[in-house]
């Protein structure tokens, strides 16, 4: 599953063999109205998608207020009508509500939904997901743990992705903060919680005094799995997701073709990967 924040990533994207493309919409993503594609560009995405045969999935990775929701069914309504094959999302009220509206979509827990465990999985999967995406940098071990049983939904890990100082899904730190300069375009945004308006300016990254020691931004690491597909696959893993939105086309080429011809390894080496988003 790759990741992709333009038609030009989508289509690098389908030309380095992914399955699915993932994109997100502006004010409907984390990220708010500065991040995701314009919603115009959805049409010629699902198109080009549907010519390679592939799936697209939409990143709608907020939680809309009482005062939004009429908005968010109206839009959604008109993505579906676009062919969308599933969506990500980041609530388990939305899940149940989608489900119940769209019941023949593919339903993705986003990693912001906090899963941990097995009964997080189970939670998940009784508002209708098909799929629960596991925090980046989960170990094989600790997957086979959650995976246990061989029950609904399928997990997705990230091949390559960002460890945050806080578990994504369990931050609250945007919410705390009421203003939050963000670099870019040299704006300054007032987010509130990334899980309500979409908009996280990641304090996270910004400068930060700890007891009079030399400021800068909390730690985070990038983890990429790509030698350890085949421990994965066999604790229970269907699904591997690249991290990424925010990456030029190339970037997104490149670590589509090495996670590609690692799968392909894999089969040839007699562990079998089969995974297929529902």
């Amino acid at each position: 599953m790759a990741p992709a924040g333009s038609r030009e990533a989508v289509a690098a994207a389908l030309a380095s063999g992914a399955d699915v493309v993932y994109v997100g919409l502006a004010g409907w993503s984390r990220g708010g109205s500065l991040a995701g594609l314009p919603a115009g560009e959805l049409a010629a995405c699902v198109a080009l998608v549907r010519e390679a045969g592939a799936r697209l999935y939409l990143a709608l990775n907020v939680v809309p207020d009482l005062r939004a929701l009429e908005v968010f069914w109206e839009k959604l309504a008109g993505w579906v009508a676009l062919g969308v094959d599933g969506l990500i999302l980041n609530d388990y009220g939305l899940l149940r509500e989608v489900r119940r509206r769209y019941p023949g979509l593919g339903l993705t827990a986003s990693v912001g939904c906090g899963a941990l465990n097995r009964e997080d999985l189970l939670f998940l999967a009784a508002a209708g997901a098909d799929t629960v995406v596991l925090p980046p940098g989960i170990a094989p071990e600790e997957v086979a743990a959650v995976a246990s049983g061989g029950m609904a939904p399928a997990v997705e890990v990230f091949a390559r992705g960002v460890r945050e100082p806080f578990l994504l899904g369990r931050c609250w730190l945007a919410g705390y903060l009421r203003r939050v300069a963000v670099p870019r375009e040299g704006r300054t945004l007032y987010p509130g919680s990334a899980r309500r308006g979409g908009t996280c300016g990641r304090p996270c990254r910004v400068p930060w005094n700890w007891g009079g020691r030399a400021a800068g931004p909390l730690p985070e690491e990038e983890i990429a799995v790509y030698h350890h597909l085949a421990e994965y696959v066999a604790a229970g893993v269907r699904y591997f997701k690249i991290q990424g939105r925010d990456l030029p086309p190339e970037r997104v080429r490149v670590l589509v073709e090495e996670l590609r011809a690692g799968l392909e390894r894999l089969d040839h080496g007699g562990v079998a990967y089969t995974g297929r988003y529902p």
